[in-house]
């Protein structure tokens, strides 16, 4: 299952690996991986909703009780529980795929925890950019 990026979504991620770069953190295998593996959303393009920025994602870890929560920028990120950091290792996990995905996260250790989306809202679709070109990931197949 490969996840599926809106370019914006892909940019942020890219900022978040150019800021991790050369961390040696866990976490910055994590983001890299994400951005060689996903398909970019191509313009007009209508998919079933996806988990991107803004979205209200319903979600369970293993067998936990259902978790809902907004997808944001860690500006925007209050610790109220009703939102997610985009540059979190459980939001960099859910971007890109839709309800009924199971995806195997790492967040809070080495080993691979099995996240299941239960359901994605979204809100209206932002207007389309055309001042630009995506330049891909280094290593990323064209």
């Amino acid at each position: 299952m490969t996840a599926v990026l809106q370019v914006r979504d892909y940019r942020l991620l890219r900022q978040l690996f150019d800021r991790l770069n050369g961390s040696k953190e866990p976490f910055e295998r994590i983001v890299r991986q994400k951005l060689e593996t996903a398909r970019l959303l191509l313009p007009g393009e209508e998919p079933s909703p996806l988990v991107r920025l803004g979205s209200r994602v319903r979600f369970r870890i293993n067998d936990a009780p259902a978790e809902e929560r907004m997808l944001v920028l860690s500006d925007d990120y209050r610790p109220d529980g009703h939102c997610l950091a985009l540059d979190s290792p459980i939001g960099v996990a859910l971007l890109g795929y839709q309800a009924g995905d199971v995806i195997d996260a790492e967040w809070r250790s080495e080993c691979p925890e099995p996240i299941t989306i239960l359901n994605v809202r979204n809100p209206s679709p932002p207007a389309l950019r055309r001042d630009g070109v995506v330049v891909p990931f280094p290593g990323r197949p064209n």
